[in-house]
Order: C-alpha cells, then sequence, then structure tokens
C-alpha cells in the first residue's frame, strides 16, 4: 500500500521565490471570475500576469475589478503606472482604462515579492515601473 503521509510535508512550489527585489515583465492581463463569499455571487477579477526576467518563474496578482477607490485594483495600476498615472477621466471610462491597462504589457517592473503564507504563491508586495 502506498503511503499516504510522506515524510515532506513542505507545500512548496518549485516556482516559489526568496524573498526581494526581482526584475519582471507584464506579459498578460486576463479578466475572470472571483471565488463567491457569503452566499455573495463572485466577484469579477483582473490578473496581471508577470514572469521573472532571470528563471521565467511566473508570478500573477489577481484584484476584483472594480474601479472604487477603496478597491485594490486602482493602487496597483497606480504603482505599476509610476509618474504616468491615469487621469480621473480615464479612471471614469472603461474602455480607456482599460487601454491604459494594457499599454503596459510588455513592459518591465521592479517586483518586492515574498512567498505566501503558506508557501504555495508569489506574493507581489510592491511594484514600479523600471526606470530607462
Amino acid at each position: 500500500m502506498q503511503n499516504l503521509f510522506p515524510s515532506s510535508t513542505s507545500t512548496s512550489s518549485p516556482d516559489i521565490l526568496k524573498p526581494g527585489a526581482y526584475k519582471v515583465e507584464l506579459v498578460s492581463i486576463k479578466s475572470g471570475q472571483g471565488r463567491a463569499f457569503n452566499n455573495k455571487p463572485p466577484r469579477p477579477t483582473i490578473t496581471f500576469c508577470f514572469r521573472e526576467l532571470q528563471s521565467l518563474t511566473p508570478i500573477n496578482r489577481t484584484v476584483a475589478t472594480t474601479r472604487d477607490p477603496r478597491g485594490k485594483l486602482l493602487d496597483f495600476v497606480k504603482q505599476l503606472s509610476g509618474i504616468h498615472q491615469p487621469t480621473q477621466q480615464q479612471i471614469g471610462d472603461g474602455e480607456a482604462f482599460t487601454q491604459f491597462i494594457n499599454s503596459m504589457i510588455g513592459k518591465i517592473f521592479t517586483a518586492s515579492i515574498a512567498p505566501s503564507d503558506n508557501g504555495r504563491f508569489n506574493n507581489i508586495v510592491g511594484i514600479q515601473p523600471e526606470a530607462k
């Protein structure tokens, strides 16, 4: 019979990076559905898909699709934007804001990465555009 409880209890993936600053490229942006909480329907999400440039390790950041200033999406987009912040008019217009976000695909950023508490994911703690 196969052992159902191997001696290794680590859930860490080989793609988990050590804490630190890494150069990453924004490869794609995908829309999706988040998990439902408290018997509420799932909220739409946006996943920013990055790739660490040396190891090519994928790193994703998923946020709820909301332009509410209290949401994490605006804060994250503003970090990605650096000094080229979206205007209030762009934020208010869904198509213009989508174009603004998509214009960052292919750009290089410096991301502060830390593994998640359970060691299964790479968390982006902070991010900024790469200085030219």
